[in-house]
């Protein structure tokens, strides 16, 4: 059995922290932000599987599976192949696109902002 590592946002005691950037990001739909919202607050030495997520939140395991894939898609989430075991990945999470810089980061909420705009 594949054992995969989460690897997350600083950890602060009892809590974390994220920012609220990817729950303005409106090219992220309600299951995605819910599965991302979900693991940023796992802990970092969690073990990262279909069957596990499905445990904490309550999705299929095909909608899981679709789900995270868009979150690698946008780059809220990275999946890279250990080098310590075989068969298993780890899992980047981050609250922004993972490499985005302030520029992309300011031009995605400039288009949200615009899209609100349009659609109210």
């Amino acid at each position: 059995m594949s054992q995969n590592k989460l690897v997350n946002t600083k950890e602060v005691i009892s809590y974390k922290m994220v920012k609220s950037f990817f729950t303005k990001d409106q090219a992220l739909g309600v299951n995605e932000r819910a599965l991302l919202t979900t693991m940023l607050l796992l802990p970092n030495d969690w073990d990262i599987s279909i069957r596990n997520l499905m445990r904490e939140i309550p999705m299929s395991k095909g909608l899981v599976s679709r789900t995270l894939q868009r979150l690698i898609d946008k780059k809220y989430v990275a999946r890279k192949k250990s080098k310590e075991k075989e068969n298993s990945y780890i899992y980047e999470t981050s609250d922004t696109p993972i490499g985005a810089s302030d520029k992309k980061l300011k031009e995605i909420l400039f288009l949200n902002d615009l899209q609100g705009l349009i659609n109210s």
